[in-house]
């Protein structure tokens, strides 16, 4: 009985194990890193990306504006009431490439010209967006928001609709011909991309766990079969068996 204790105790410590326990503590632990960074650090990673994307299409905006809204405005104010109850507005007079960054980072923007009135839009809600930013301008837009930057020309700020529901990053400001922006994209969808990426990462690390764990302990036993054959074979010479002999080839410096 007491052979077989000290048995399971040397089991217990031996090589094999604590290798084998290592690797597979580290496994959970990049795991673990990786889940917590996706929760922690994801949604402000992405706001720093996206403000940059803000950026770049508030100076496409300038071109748009400069371009158009005087050609435009007259039209688009007489038939504003009618292009602003739409679920969705698209511009014909839009370029390719803001129509490209609109729609990959999915972005909505109004423009107003100084009179507030419509002069051009991308998305959906383009009377909210109107209205949102009429508030903004006069003061009068109520919002659980978080400035992320400002300065003379613009506002960019993490906000909540509270029609909606939803977060949103936002950037607001004067253009240098005189009209006025709002841009903003929704936050809902990282986190639901984070979500979907924890749960990935845990369903796929717990396959990685149980073949790494197959494998380590395939390795570590290769590894510690000479060791052990050694450390018995040692036993044994100490009880004067000189019969006892190394039989394993490793091929390596234990030969």
């Amino acid at each position: 009985m007491k052979s077989i204790l000290d048995r399971i105790k040397r089991s217990r410590y031996s090589l094999r194990n604590q290798v084998a326990a290592i690797f597979i503590f580290l496994i959970i632990l990049s795991m673990a890193a990786i889940v917590l960074i996706n929760h922690f650090f994801l949604e402000d990673y992405y706001v720093e990306k996206k403000t940059a994307v803000l950026q770049l299409v508030f100076e496409q905006l300038q071109d748009f504006s400069v371009e158009t809204a005087e050609e435009e405005t007259e039209e688009n104010s007489q038939n504003s009431s009618e292009e602003q109850s739409s679920d969705e507005t698209q511009d014909s007079n839009i370029s390719d490439d803001l129509i490209k960054v609109s729609t990959e980072n999915n972005l909505t923007w109004v423009i107003l010209n100084p009179y507030t009135e419509y002069v051009a839009g991308w998305g959906q809600s383009v009377q909210v967006m109107s209205s949102r930013l009429f508030g903004y301008i006069y003061g009068i837009e109520k919002t659980d928001s978080h400035v992320l930057e400002q300065n003379d020309r613009y506002v960019i700020q993490k906000t909540k609709d509270r029609f909606v529901g939803m977060d949103y990053v936002e950037m607001w400001g004067s253009l240098d011909n005189g009209n006025i922006c709002l841009i903003r994209s929704p936050l809902e969808s990282i986190r639901e991309s984070a979500s979907i990426s924890n749960g990935f990462v845990l369903y796929v690390g717990i396959g990685i766990l149980v073949v790494s764990g197959l494998i380590i302990w395939l390795v570590t036993n290769r590894i510690t079969r000479p060791i052990s054959e050694l450390t018995n074979l040692s036993r044994r010479m100490t009880e004067l068996d000189f019969d006892a002999r190394y039989g394993s080839v490793a091929h390596n410096e234990i030969d």
